[in-house]
């Protein structure tokens, strides 16, 4: 393997090598026939897209949960306040859900009691 550039010198011990191949090929006598060989590298490979996938996976909804909250310490939802609101009602029950919102944050950060509401 050393000489045909696969592994570098002392990269690996003849154990560990004695075991990778019990597991690639375990009908071995020592040496790994390259149907099995070509098996587990096709394991290996889908084992790493499916890591790879999954990683991304977890980026993409870390991305979408951090759009759509403060942050991991501060789970609330991000509110948005329609400048241009359709109707009185829709600004007051919005603006209600944000002071309601910014009461959670001060309760969570210890800077007021849960007791009366105060104005924000």
């Amino acid at each position: 393997l050393v000489r045909l550039g696969v592994m570098g010198e002392g990269e690996c011990s003849i154990t560990s090598l004695v075991q990778a191949v019990s597991v690639i090929d375990q009908s071995s006598d020592g040496r790994v026939s390259l149907p099995a060989l070509s098996r587990a590298i096709g394991v290996a490979r889908g084992l790493r897209k499916q890591q790879t996938q999954a990683k991304q996976q977890r980026h993409k909804q870390r991305q979408v949960f951090l759009n759509t909250k403060y942050s991991d310490s501060v789970p609330v939802d991000i509110v948005k306040l329609d400048k241009n609101s359709k109707s009185l009602y829709n600004f007051e029950r919005s603006l209600e859900k944000f002071r309601s919102q910014q009461r959670e944050l001060l309760i969570q950060h210890n800077e007021v009691d849960g007791g009366e509401p105060e104005l924000v």
